[in-house]
């Protein structure tokens, strides 16, 4: 049972079931080869995954998320189909091999988001997937993610139990997830391939401890992958203060992000960093820039070298974001 440790997403991930990769071919295991490449240093021409921000709505208020944690609750918005458009045709021109449809919001929010999942498929991008509450997930839309190419889902649940969701996840219904989740596997296995994969996610923090082996328990023999993941103090990291300016912490780190992936926000800024959710880095923007020239820009080079030279504390953001890192776990090892 491989269990996955990584610090730069921090996260741990336990694959229960590992069948999912056997319809997935040479194509998706090159791919992983790259990946790896890029965990090491390699710099390729083009990011090797895009997080594509398709959905800035959200049917959920959770505490913990840093829509609540940045007060955007009031902002709402979708990708436009003319810059979605765009993105399809400079990824397939560069054969990018990986894209998500979730980062601030809930991607259900959108109607057509089977839609894209086809259109990423069209443009052989190999990876295909997104983050989801599960909440608007209907037996038909399972059918026609499943149908139209998606690759793998990942649910986000932080509980064991009604009482427990209730505090964490305001605005669902936890049995209705656990429905929708269970119909989409049956969905899954009627179409007799092994993927999408299909995970469960557990941010452990104070309100939900206890439940975290109730949670494994619960999932270990209906899903391909159970994670636990420390907290965020996404208020604290987006914040203005400069947080643990007055020496350097004594860790060497690495971000492996800087040489994987860029984020789309519905707006179409192109992002520096997934975290980054007051746009502090904003390499440009999809109506007036490509993909390419941000990833190659200037200042995505040097924050490369200052990580390579472990001087990433001159960098406000990744201070923030270590500190996160590595300060207490508080997930079970």
């Amino acid at each position: 049972m491989p269990v996955i440790i990584d610090d730069s997403y921090n996260i741990k991930e336990i694959e229960v079931d590992p069948s999912w990769m056997s319809d997935l071919g040479d194509d998706y295991r090159e791919y992983r080869e790259k990946w790896d490449m890029a965990n090491n240093g390699h710099l390729f021409d083009f990011p090797l995954f895009l997080e594509v921000e398709s959905s800035y709505a959200c049917n959920y208020r959770c505490p913990k998320c840093p829509r609540q944690a940045i007060d955007h609750t009031r902002k709402t918005g979708f990708l436009s189909n003319e810059l979605l458009d765009k993105l399809f045709d400079e990824v397939k021109r560069y054969n990018m091999p990986s894209i998500t449809f979730s980062h601030g919001g809930e991607p259900l929010m959108r109607k057509d988001l089977p839609d894209l999942i086809l259109k990423a498929k069209e443009a052989n991008i190999i990876d295909r997937m997104f983050h989801t509450n599960g909440m608007l997930l209907t037996g038909d839309i399972s059918k026609k993610l499943i149908e139209n190419g998606l690759t793998k889902i990942n649910f986000s649940l932080d509980a064991a139990s009604r009482e427990t969701y209730k505090k964490l996840r305001i605005g669902g219904n936890y049995e209705k997830v656990i429905s929708n989740i269970r119909v989409f596997l049956e969905e899954k296995k009627a179409r007799g391939k092994s993927y999408p994969r299909v995970r469960v996610s557990f941010v452990v923090s104070d309100e939900n401890k206890h439940e975290q082996k109730k949670f494994y328990d619960l999932w270990k023999d209906n899903v391909n992958v159970i994670s636990f993941q420390r907290c965020y103090d996404f208020k604290g990291m987006n914040s203005s203060d400069n947080v643990g300016a007055e020496k350097r912490m004594p860790v060497r780190h690495f971000c492996t992000q800087l040489w994987q992936l860029l984020t789309i926000t519905y707006e179409g800024d192109i992002l520096l960093c997934e975290r980054d959710y007051s746009h502090n880095y904003v390499l440009g923007n999809m109506k007036t820039h490509t993909i390419h020239e941000c990833w190659n820009s200037e200042i995505m080079n040097k924050f490369r070298q200052l990580h390579k030279e472990n001087r990433w504390d001159e960098i406000p953001l990744c201070k923030k974001c270590v500190t996160n890192v590595h300060g207490k776990i508080n997930y079970d090892e």
